[in-house]
């Protein structure tokens, strides 16, 4: 079972319901370079406890949770993803 990940930079977009049901994944960590999220990637992912996002993403469906509780967004002030996050009503916090 998974429980962390990290997307790496090489990775520049996250196709549909990639991580749908892994109810096990805690953390996920996506690098630098990520531009593109698609949706209900992290669907049923009744675990999960934290998603860091980076500057560079410009562009992420609202359908990115469904079903995950306990979720908060790591983000970056200022960010396409902190913009995301406060429309979207997600619970998150602000990385220094």
């Amino acid at each position: 079972d998974i429980v962390e990940i990290a997307i790496p930079s090489s990775v520049k977009k996250v196709d549909d319901s990639v991580f749908k049901e892994c109810t096990s994944l805690k953390k996920v960590d996506f690098k630098k370079g990520i531009e593109t999220i698609g949706k209900y990637v992290f669907k049923d992912c009744t675990s999960l406890e934290k998603i860091i996002l980076p500057r560079t993403l410009k562009k992420c469906s609202s359908t990115i949770i469904k079903n995950c509780e306990n979720v908060t967004f790591r983000v970056r002030k200022n960010s396409y993803a902190y913009r995301f996050v406060k429309k979207q009503k997600f619970k998150y916090k602000v990385k220094k």
